[in-house]
């Protein structure tokens, strides 16, 4: 287990399962040569404001606390992130739900 702090990274495709938030998190470092390495994990939001994230399609975090885990599935290693508590970086828009689709009753047809 390895405790994390102080890391940022973009969240994408939150959902809510079994009262958890399941969702990937792609951090980067910059090279010496001045390319970028990108990673993506499997990460879970368990803390408090957990439901907070599913506002955002895609969304800019600041990790206060979360540990990183690994467990085996079917013979297989898996690195996991367990999100404890979180910041939404400033300037992060929410989701814009008024373009939604119209429900059945409301059909222009």
């Amino acid at each position: 287990m390895l405790k994390i702090s102080n890391t940022k990274g973009s969240i994408y495709k939150a959902t809510l399962k079994n009262n958890m938030v399941t969702a990937s998190m792609q951090t980067g470092k910059k090279n010496q040569d001045g390319t970028w390495s990108n990673m993506w994990w499997n990460v879970r939001f368990v803390g408090v404001n957990k439901k907070d994230i599913l506002d955002f399609d895609k969304a800019r975090i600041i990790i206060d606390s979360a540990i990183a885990e690994n467990n085996e599935y079917n013979g297989k290693i898996y690195t996991n992130i367990i999100i404890f508590e979180y910041r939404v970086e400033e300037g992060t828009k929410k989701t814009d739900c008024s373009n939604d689709e119209q429900g059945e009753d409301e059909l222009p047809f």
